[in-house]
C-alpha cells in the first residue's frame, strides 16, 4: 500500500535511507541531521513524502518537493541552525562539512535547472533491499507523479549518477524519465539530470 508519510513515518525513513544511500554525503551526516532533513518534506506545504507498507511494515519511500529552489531557500533560511546541530558530530569531526553543506544548500536554493514553480523535484526514492523484486519502486515513483501533477507540477525532475549506475538510469528511463541535460556536481561526480513531461504522461495514459 502506498499512502502519505506520517510523522510516525520518520524512523523508518531515515533507516530505509541510510540503508539505501551509504556512502552518500547526506547519509554520513547522520541520522540526527536525516531526521531534521525529512521532516521539513513532510511537514512543508509543498512537501511531497509517500511510503509504502506491506503487513504493516514501512519498506520504502519517495519524497520531494514541487517548486524546489524556493522550498530549499525557505528551508535552509529557517532550518539552518537545526540542521547543522543534527550533523553536529560529524561537523566536529570534520569542520569541511560545514562548508559542503552550506554549498549544497546554495546549489538547491539558486539553480534553475530545477525549474520554478511548475516543477517537481525527486529528491530521494528507496526500497529496501528484500523487497527490490515487488514492482515497489515503480509503485512509489508513480504515486509521486501522480500526486505532483495534482500539486500543480507540469515536470518532476531528478539528479543521478552518469557513471556505474546502469540499473538506476534504466529503471528512470522505463519509467519515461529522458536526459535533460550532463553536468560535474561540485564534488566532481558525473551527473545526469533527467526529467519527465506531466503533460504529456496525463495525456498518454488517459
Amino acid at each position: 500500500m502506498i499512502r502519505k508519510a506520517l510523522p510516525e513515518d520518520l524512523g523508518d525513513i531515515v533507516a530505509i535511507h541510510m540503508n539505501g544511500f551509504d556512502g552518500f554525503f547526506l547519509s554520513s551526516l547522520g541520522p540526527s541531521f536525516l531526521k531534521t532533513f525529512y521532516t521539513d518534506f513532510l511537514t512543508d506545504e509543498n512537501g511531497c513524502c509517500l511510503v509504502s507498507v506491506e503487513d504493516g511494515r514501512t519498506v520504502g519511500f519517495a519524497v520531494g518537493v514541487v517548486d524546489p529552489s524556493s522550498y530549499f531557500r525557505r528551508t535552509f533560511r529557517k532550518r539552518w541552525p537545526r540542521l547543522v546541530l543534527g550533523s553536529l558530530g560529524r561537523v566536529v569531526r570534520n569542520p569541511a562539512v560545514l562548508a559542503k553543506l552550506a554549498r549544497r544548500a546554495l546549489t538547491y536554493s539558486s539553480s534553475s535547472s530545477h525549474g520554478g514553480t511548475d516543477s517537481a523535484l525527486l529528491s530521494s526514492i528507496a526500497v529496501l533491499p528484500e523487497f527490490h523484486n515487488r514492482k515497489i519502486g515503480e509503485q512509489l515513483l508513480d504515486a509521486f507523479l501522480e500526486e505532483s501533477a495534482r500539486m500543480g507540477a507540469n515536470e518532476v525532475v531528478l539528479t543521478t549518477d552518469r557513471h556505474r549506475n546502469d540499473k538506476v538510469i534504466n529503471f528512470y528511463k522505463k519509467m519515461g524519465f529522458g536526459v535533460k541535460r550532463v553536468f560535474t556536481s561540485y564534488e566532481g561526480r558525473y551527473m545526469y539530470e533527467l526529467g519527465l513531461d506531466l503533460v504529456a504522461r496525463h495525456s498518454v495514459t488517459h
